[in-house]
């Protein structure tokens, strides 16, 4: 329930005390038409009536509350505890909206910074076992060494691959939490992940 509706719903339970004015009012057309074959039987005289009347009538009606047991009193402070509890829901949404955007810009940069970082560790791990295959070469390295350098490759690479994603995936949060995300940001990662 939003603060506003909770609201209005306090000014109806403060109404239900005041007193009210009900307004009513009727139009009636009455017929009536009597025979006086049976009436004349009795009186051994024939006759026949018959007459139209209107009748009108308007009414005001004043109620005034008296006493309710409480059930006013109780509403009027259910409906204030509702307004706060309405109030304390927004505020609490509008906290977690703030900090799950923080969370995510927090997480977008540092997912950047670790990227920059494992780029350069792979290009670090690339010359290394260059370095060590031309050592194999001329006799100074083992063939494990190279094998354990390879290794250090395919790591750092899979370590990068996994910072990449992690980078897509918050930029997609921080979208979210920010109200920002729309299908066209989904479609572009679509394609970048399909390459």
């Amino acid at each position: 329930m939003r603060p506003a509706c909770a609201s209005l719903d306090i000014d109806k339970a403060k109404a239900a005390d005041l007193p009210t004015v009900g307004l009513s009012g009727n139009v009636g057309v009455n017929h009536s038409s009597i025979n006086g074959s049976a009436a004349a039987a009795a009186a051994a005289v024939p006759f026949t009536s018959s007459g139209t009347g209107n009748s009108t009538g308007v009414g005001i009606s004043l109620n005034m509350p008296l006493y309710t047991g409480g059930f006013n009193d109780n509403k009027i402070k259910e409906s204030v505890a509702l307004r706060e509890r309405a109030r304390n829901d927004l505020d609490a949404a509008k906290r977690k909206a703030a900090q799950d955007t923080r969370s995510a810009f927090f997480g977008y940069n540092s997912g950047l910074a670790q990227v920059t970082a494992l780029e350069a560790a792979e290009s670090s791990a690339k010359l290394a076992l260059e370095a060590i295959q031309l050592g194999y070469k001329v006799g100074v390295r083992v063939n494990l060494d190279v094998l354990n350098a390879q290794t250090q490759v395919f790591q750092s690479q899979r370590d990068l691959a996994k910072a990449r994603y992690d980078v897509i995936m918050a930029n997609l949060k921080l979208r979210l939490a920010s109200g920002q995300l729309n299908p066209k940001d989904v479609t572009a990662i679509d394609a970048l992940l399909a390459r």
